[in-house]
């Protein structure tokens, strides 16, 4: 039983404990008042019972989460994994002195019989441990990207769950070979020593087996994370390829600065130059579009009496942010897959990684252009309002039969 667990079941005989003294303090305390009904003593008496065993149970729940995250330490310390990339145990090995193995634990005992007479056993059982921490490091790296990138959530957790479920795997075989082991050597220190490694001589190797069917395994799991990436990116290509806005329903929010230098200017691979001149000619647009929303404004307070034809004008400029807007959520959504997977050193989807290359500078020109006409329009929104009567007769003219 690990520290987590005893601190797990302390506090439910803790509480248990103290929902009886409440209780019975309670049952004192309500009779005081002899002018309560029955009714209402035992509402009051209910009601603060199920207030306390409503906030027990929600701190119980949080400890057993807690308890859960550990990760198992059935192993001996000794496997954990060495800074010298060596294991604890091998290291042991040499530096421990017949006068010094008298003064060993039962584990660092257990842990050196395994290094000496099963070797492969224990170097699969090290190289499952060392899968079991790194995903367990990975995963946390994978909810502190979730935190900075919320537009990748959905695509984040899809990655977690299918590593979580690694995981759990890799875990529950780690606990069922470790149990094997020590159920051996408490039998081999207890009764028939020849018998006991007799039997255990082929147990060893099925045991070597199942951790490396589980390991094995961990590649379905690749290849699944792949698919989900690879459907992900050519989701983003689809989105390069038009330049109409997506319907509101879709959700779709535009970036802040902070998302924006984050994944630019945190790429170990900076993106191209061309697509960092793009992105800044974006920026400088957004710049001058709010100037001219802001300068419109000022003038609708000024002239009232224009504030209909104004507001035209204005709407050709909001039209123009949002194209401009999207245009960079495009740009830096494709950015930020790129991202993730350098951040989190995911090797994977590389022919999809290099098409969603070539998509995006294949719509950078598209882009610009959709927004140099929108600007355009909005440049060019004044229409006069009134006609010469020399147009009006033309026009006249042009109507007779």
């Amino acid at each position: 039983m690990q520290f987590a667990d005893i601190v797990y079941y302390l506090y439910i005989l803790l509480m248990v404990t103290g929902l009886i003294g409440l209780w019975r303090w309670l049952l004192g305390f309500v009779a005081r008042f002899e002018n309560l009904t029955k009714g209402k003593s035992n509402l009051i008496f209910l009601g603060v019972m199920l207030t306390a065993f409503i906030i027990g149970m929600s701190i119980a729940v949080q400890i057993n989460q807690w308890r859960r995250s550990v990760l198992p330490s059935v192993l001996a310390p000794e496997a954990k994994p060495s800074h010298s990339k060596q294991s604890t145990a091998q290291a042991e090995q040499t530096t421990i002195t017949p006068a010094d193995q008298q003064n060993l634990s039962d584990e660092q005992r257990l842990i050196l019989y395994e290094t000496e007479h099963y070797p492969k056993l224990h170097q699969q059982r090290l190289a499952l441990y060392e899968e079991m921490k790194f995903l367990q490091n990975f995963v946390r790296d994978l909810d502190i990207l979730a935190e900075q990138l919320p537009k990748q959530r959905e695509l984040l957790r899809g990655i977690r769950n299918i590593r979580l479920g690694t995981f759990n795997r890799l875990s529950n075989r780690y606990l069922l070979v470790s149990q094997e082991l020590r159920r051996f050597w408490v039998h081999y220190m207890t009764v028939s020593k020849s018998d006991a490694e007799a039997k255990f001589k082929q147990q060893a190797e099925v045991l070597t087996s199942v951790i490396q069917e589980a390991m094995g395994d961990t590649l379905d799991d690749r290849r699944q994370e792949e698919l989900l990436i690879t459907n992900h990116i050519q989701g983003i290509s689809k989105l390069l390829k038009t330049n109409q806005l997506p319907d509101v329903s879709a959700g779709i929010t535009s970036y802040t600065d902070q998302n924006r230098n984050l994944v630019v200017n945190g790429m170990r691979e900076p993106p191209p130059e061309g697509l960092r001149n793009y992105l800044l000619q974006l920026a400088s647009q957004r710049s001058d579009i709010h100037q001219r929303l802001g300068q419109i404004k000022q003038y609708q307070s000024i002239y009232p009496d224009l504030n209909d034809s104004l507001e035209r004008t204005a709407q050709l400029w909001r039209e123009a942010l949002q194209h401009n807007l999207y245009a960079d959520y495009r740009l830096i959504y494709a950015l930020e897959i790129e991202y993730i997977l350098q951040q989190l050193n995911m090797n994977v989807a590389q022919s999809q990684r290099k098409r969603l290359k070539s998509d995006v500078e294949a719509a950078l020109p598209r882009i610009m252009d959709n927004m140099i006409v929108k600007m355009a329009d909005a440049e060019e929104a004044y229409s006069p309002a009134l006609k010469s009567n020399k147009t009006k007769n033309n026009k006249a003219t042009q109507q007779k039969p």
